[in-house]
């Protein structure tokens, strides 16, 4: 009787049109699938059904295994650049763990999603790393490899194609009248080679050599690609069909290899004449920026990316002019080349270029009929530009009607009209539009400034056509509010070696940044006649500003009888907690007050010596501190400042007034507790409650200590870096340690306890009993704590919308009470020599017997309460718990313990020979976590 897996199933995105149920299935690509077994054979017993089976994913063949995986689910999906139409899997569930060979029990799965091409490359080798911006020559042997999405197992032909700049009017003809025309047939003259190849694993590998007869006959020639699976040629996600931008081959010759590779045996194919250079139109321009910053470079400018808005005060180069017949909006035959042109330069010299068309009429005839006219010439221009390719988001079109003739009169001549009847045809030049790149950083002072990496490419200045003056190879910079040493840039690619570094860190300079933005960047004027063309130091915006924000902390500490390390980050700072003049102060005011104390009432004098016997104590309690700390170096870190500013040091005065605020803030309540008692005062209150006052006297009689608080607070503002973005944090520690505490000591011989003492006497003796200490210890406290952090990112921050600028925070409140004791024996040790003489003829021998035992135990408790918040997966505040946390440390001790024996003083027994004490454990510790409570939700 057969027994397993008989059936399969599944649940997640599929495409049903695409499935054939119980036999294949095609998944949505990148999208996860859980597979389950639905159904068993026969002879399969219950216990079997309840075990994980083996999940093996295989090969379209089933001859190989590809993954095994052991569960009660397989969850699958299949990447993008692994889907495609000839491309399966097999999965099928196995008791047994091996592929079941005589049934198919599994599933062929595959994936789909649309055909694109992800990236080219040009290599020297196979799987090497790209040598586009390299000159190839005819004669070598080059490599393609293309990644790919959706065609996974496909067999596709790639296209070489000769770059065609000489487009004539009978090759575009069937644009205007054909709405089906196919784009790519402008290409046909230029193909000079194709084959075909296997995609493996979304990707395409083959190569070839370069012909002598692909060539031109210029400097350089340059050659893209088209990929074709079937009747259909893939795009890219710019709905692009050319790839491969651009092998550039230089005109030089070296021996062709004779064995080459191909799939299909196909020659090379030359077809028509080739296409003019266009030298006319300008390549003066830059393609990629990029900055490195903490070892990872960050790209901040793509020509691709950029997409300028359209502004009409933006200025505008005049490329070319195309002229009309008198009333058509019809592109005439002389208009064609220089459209074709336009084509060339907007979809393969310059890709990302916004285009202003302005289409205009001659003088005669109505103003509503000649505005409509114009409208439609410069219809007819755009539709042209964009059924060749040009992205119709880069057009800004507007038709002026006759009000802006180029000749006016009443005298104008046929050829004047014609020069009126015209389309305009403008390249935007990013100037007074173009906003400057920003990018913010945090950077040390100029003393410690880092090294980092500016990368320029794809420069050039070829045909520069900005008047009056040249772009050139140089970079103005400006730093901070100096100009800096000028770049020079080569044409190609370039990487310049920069420091960065921001203001030394002033407190004004500080506050400014944190609330309002940087003072300080570091800019580079960056032209070219694409991007960024104003060179004049008037109006010119800098291509990029490097805003930078000091490296450094701005933190407040303050104390009150706390004296553990409890700073911002674990970074120590030094506190000023000497306040000798301070002293002197307030003892020559209670001197002053004295010779009134005869005038004044009782309750006032007893008042006055309670404030200043206060203030006397609480002087020597508080430390406080306020600290800049500086050029961390690691700005993730943050543990080693390589510099410090000490304001309580710095600023004395300051300083004492932020004391003598504090201590009248606590004696305001103490006289606002006069002022609500109506005159009795505080003291009247205290006989109020005689008996509490009476209970803490005895209390102390047994042995018992208040512990009064011990805090620490640190609050700190400082900037935070996610390469590129500032965020501004502000972060408050506070701690109470205890908030209240008791404590109780008490230390006694065995001799004072008389019931012990009466049965060990005899035996020990009263030396032993009088130095052996039994020592109690307890101790118990109510601790608070504190901790909230708000990121208010990187916008600015105004005190009128101070919460509403928040762009993150969390927060953490601990509150609760702990309890430890601890006992001890000590000084317990006996020591005893006894003389044994068997014969008066015989020597004595002398038996020394020594030991000694000290022992510790102690152990504490701790419940406390947490109150924080729940984020989701966005760290977004989604609702406010407390959780309860109960620890218990154990019951922990040491053990000293060391018996000797000697014999004639030569010791015979030593059980602690190392005379180390040992630890041990009574009861191992733990921690309790209680359930969340959740007290409301956001």
């Amino acid at each position: 009787m057969a027994k397993g897996v008989k059936t399969i199933s599944f649940s997640g995105s599929y495409y049903p049109d695409m499935t054939v149920p119980g036999k294949r299935v095609t998944l949505v690509g990148d999208k996860e699938v859980t597979f389950v077994v639905v159904d068993w054979y026969s002879g399969t017993t219950a216990e079997e059904k309840k075990k994980p089976v083996t999940w093996l994913v295989q090969d379209s063949k089933r001859q190989k295994v590809i993954t095994k995986t052991v569960s009660s689910a397989r969850k699958f999906k299949i990447p993008k650049h692994l889907c495609g139409g000839a491309h399966y899997f097999y999965i099928e569930a196995s008791l047994s763990g091996n592929p079941d060979k005589q049934n198919t029990t599994g599933l062929f799965v595959k994936g789909h999603c649309p055909p694109l091409i992800i990236n080219t490359k040009w290599s020297l080798k196979l799987g090497g790393a790209d040598n586009r911006s390299r000159q190839f020559s005819f004669g070598e042997n080059v490599f393609l490899g293309v990644s790919t999405e959706g065609i996974n197992g496909s067999f596709v032909t790639v296209e070489v194609y000769r770059m065609n700049s000489e487009v004539t009017f009978e090759k575009i003809k069937n644009r205007i009248t054909d709405k089906n025309y196919d784009a790519t047939a402008d290409d046909v003259l230029a193909k000079v080679f194709q084959k075909q190849a296997w995609v493996i694993n979304g990707q395409i590998n083959t190569d070839f050599t370069i012909q002598r007869t692909w060539g031109k006959g210029e400097d350089v020639t340059q050659f893209y690609i088209k990929i074709k699976d079937g009747k259909n040629y893939i795009k890219d996600d710019r709905g692009n069909i050319i790839h491969g931008r651009f092998l550039k081959v230089q005109n030089k010759t070296v021996p062709v290899k004779t064995n080459i590779t191909t799939l299909n045996n196909n020659a090379p194919v030359k077809v028509g004449q080739t296409d003019k250079k266009v030298d006319s139109i300008s390549t003066c321009k830059f393609q990629i920026i990029k900055f490195s910053e903490r070892n990872k470079l960050v790209e901040l400018f793509n020509e691709g990316q950029f997409i300028n808005k359209m502004d009409p005060s933006s200025k505008f180069y005049t490329i070319r002019n195309i002229n009309y017949d008198y009333d058509k909006s019809n592109i005439r035959a002389d208009a064609k080349p220089v459209l074709a042109e336009v084509v060339q330069f907007l979809t393969k010299l310059m890709p990302y270029v916004p285009v202003e068309l302005g289409s205009h009429t001659d003088s005669r005839g109505t103003d509503q009929y000649n505005m409509a006219l114009s409208k439609r010439r410069a219809q007819s221009v755009v539709d042209y530009l964009v059924k060749n390719g040009v992205d119709e988001r880069r057009i800004h079109a507007k038709g002026y009607g006759k009000t802006m003739p180029l000749h006016s009169g009443n005298n104008l001549t046929e050829g004047m009209h014609e020069q009126n009847r015209r389309t305009t045809i403008k390249f935007l030049i990013s100037d007074k539009d173009a906003l400057p790149i920003e990018y913010s950083l945090i950077a040390p002072d100029i003393n410690h400034a880092k090294a980092s990496a500016l990368i320029i490419n794809g420069v050039s200045r070829k045909g520069c056509y900005h008047k009056p003056e040249k772009h050139t190879l140089q970079v103005r910079v400006i730093s901070g509010y100096t100009n800096g040493s000028p770049i020079t840039l080569k044409e190609g690619n370039n990487s310049i070696n920069y420091k960065v570094y921001s203001n030394e860190p002033k407190l004004g300079d500080f506050l400014h940044s944190f609330f309002l933005g940087s003072r300080f960047a570091h800019q580079f004027f960056i032209n070219s006649c694409a991007y960024y063309s104003k060179m004049d130091k008037k109006e010119a915006k800098p291509t990029l500003v490097l805003n930078t924000y000091p490296d450094a902390v701005l933190t407040q500490n303050l104390r009150m009888s706390y004296k553990e390390p409890f700073f911002w980050n674990d970074v120590p700072v030094s506190l000023v907690d000497n306040f000798e003049w301070l002293d002197e102060t307030v003892e020559s005011v209670k001197k002053s007050i004295t010779n009134l104390k005869e005038f004044s009432p009782k309750e006032v004098n007893e008042l006055s010596d309670t404030i200043f016997e206060f203030l006397q104590e609480e002087t020597h309690k508080f430390a406080l501190g306020v600290h800049f700390i500086y050029n961390f170096g690691d700005i993730e870190k943050r543990k080693s400042p390589a510099s410090t500013i000490d304001f309580t040091r710095d600023y004395r005065y300051l300083t004492a007034i932020a004391l003598i605020i504090m201590y009248i803030i606590e004696i305001a309540i103490i006289l606002l507790i006069i002022w609500f008692t109506r005159g009795k005062g505080a003291f009247g209150r205290i006989k109020k409650h005689r008996k509490f006052f009476k209970t803490i006297d005895k209390m102390g009689d047994w042995g018992f200590e208040i512990v009064y608080p011990k805090m620490a607070e640190n609050r700190s503002m400082y900037f935070e870096s996610t390469l590129g973005k500032i965020s501004r944090v502000v972060e408050i520690n506070s701690k109470a340690d205890p908030l209240l505490g008791i404590s109780y000591k008490k230390e006694v011989s065995l001799l004072e306890i008389e019931k012990v003492a009466a049965k060990l006497k005899k035996v020990l003796g009263e030396d032993v009993l009088k130095d052996t200490k039994l020592k109690f210890e307890f101790e118990g406290k109510i601790f608070a704590q504190f901790k909230v952090r708000a990121n208010f990112g990187s916008k600015k921050i105004y005190v009128r919308d101070f919460i509403s600028n928040l762009n993150s925070g969390e927060g953490k409140f601990t509150a609760g009470m702990g309890i430890a004791a601890g006992a001890s024996l000590t000084g317990f040790e006996i020591k005893k020599t006894k003389k044994i003489q068997i014969l008066p003829i015989t020597p004595p021998t002398y038996i020394k017997l020594e030991a000694k035992l000290d022992v510790e135990l102690g152990g504490y408790i701790t419940y406390s309460r947490n109150y924080q918040f729940d984020y989701n997966s966005k760290q977004e505040p989604i609702a406010l718990y407390y959780q309860d946390v109960i620890f218990f440390s154990g019951l922990k001790g040491t053990l000293y313990q060391r018996v000797s024996l000697s014999k004639n003083d030569k010791k015979v027994l030593d059980s602690n020979a190392q005379d180390k004490p040992k630890l041990f454990t009574l009861i191992d510790g733990d921690t309790y976590y209680l359930d969340k409570v959740y007290i409301f939700k956001i």
